[in-house]
């Protein structure tokens, strides 16, 4: 419970997502079973973003991923 924050940004290859909310537990990455009502989010991320991660904050946690804009080079 509690409230989420999102914050976008855009680098000159990236569009990078931080997204903030009162929980205290830190995301796993991994594949959920047909019948899990819930675990898929990081394992979305995982398969689209180019880097992600995550970190404690004060009153939760902060989690934050990557994503390559269409037309962009690597390392450019």
């Amino acid at each position: 419970s509690g409230d989420v924050r999102l914050v976008l940004s855009r680098t000159p290859d990236h569009l990078v997502a931080q997204v903030t909310d009162a929980g205290g537990c830190l995301p796993l990455c991994a594949e959920a079973g047909p019948d899990s009502e819930n675990g898929r989010g990081m394992w979305l991320v995982e398969q689209i973003a180019a880097q992600w991660g995550h970190h404690a904050s004060g009153a939760g946690k902060t989690v934050w991923f990557a994503l390559p804009l269409p037309g962009a080079l690597p390392g450019e």
